[in-house]
């Protein structure tokens, strides 16, 4: 039986601690996540990569690390690039054909936005309310995406080949690409578009901080922008971590 240790930070104390977690012979992680109830989710590469013709991708959980089950994703030839989680631990996972899917008891479902063709291009979950957007409309579910309640449609003219969206207490911010040129559009909860912006690098990695701040970090850039006054900054990592390059790994602890 391998194990895989998985490094997690306790934030009350800042200690760190190590927890060993049995995985299946032969079988190699793509991605780990943890959910606040403390349930492991895993990625294999095998389902990253290699996808049969006739099998959905799947994630592998388990409650204790020690007993693994996978459930199909409702998307053939997919797999997963970001999960997130509700309070209670209920997972929603963006895949990488940029499909949001959650989980409800032991399936996977696709989030939709009523009335809207297009599926959910982006997800943010703040407070324990879901917030969605896809084409042009901005919504918000309280009932883990069963139901939704559209905030409002945007009239700008918004074209996005992939997006992400975050939420503060007075704005919603999106990133939005069209081939390989990004944007980053801010909304006031009427649908006024308060803050516009071209980001002039490619875009490696996305992070919101508790702070309600989004970083966005490039190949030696970053640009970030506070959801709280609009303020904008940017530079290179470079000046703030020497050694820095788009490959380390960045997080946010306490804002």
């Amino acid at each position: 039986m391998l194990a895989a240790a998985i490094l997690l930070s306790a934030p009350l104390s800042g200690q760190i601690v190590f927890e060993e977690v049995s995985v299946l012979p032969d079988f190699s992680l793509s991605h780990v996540w943890q959910s606040p109830s403390g349930e492991f989710f895993v990625e294999s590469y095998g389902d990253r990569f290699n996808i049969g013709f006739q099998e959905n991708a799947g994630i592998y959980s388990s409650p204790d690390g020690l007993e693994w089950i996978r459930k199909e994703l409702p998307e053939t030839h997919s797999s997963v690039e970001e999960i997130q989680f509700f309070d209670d631990g209920t997972p929603v996972a963006r895949t990488i054909t940029d499909e949001h899917v959650i989980r409800r008891g032991d399936r996977w479902y696709y989030l939709r936005i009523p009335s809207q063709q297009s599926g959910v291009e982006a997800t943010f979950i703040r407070d324990d309310t879901l917030f969605a957007y896809g084409a042009r409309k901005f919504a918000y579910s309280i009932d883990k995406g069963i139901t939704f309640t559209t905030l409002f449609t945007a009239v700008v003219n918004i074209t996005s080949h992939t997006a992400h969206v975050w939420a503060s207490d007075s704005y919603l911010a999106l990133h939005h690409s069209v081939g390989s040129t990004d944007y980053l559009s801010v909304f006031n909860r009427s649908g006024e578009r308060v803050f516009f912006q071209e980001i002039d690098f490619y875009i490696y990695k996305f992070l919101h901080a508790s702070c309600d701040e989004v970083l966005m970090v490039g190949l030696d850039e970053y640009f970030s922008l506070s959801l709280v006054t609009l303020e904008a900054s940017e530079g290179s990592l470079q000046a703030i971590y020497p050694g820095f390059d788009y490959d380390t790994p960045v997080q946010a602890e306490d804002g």
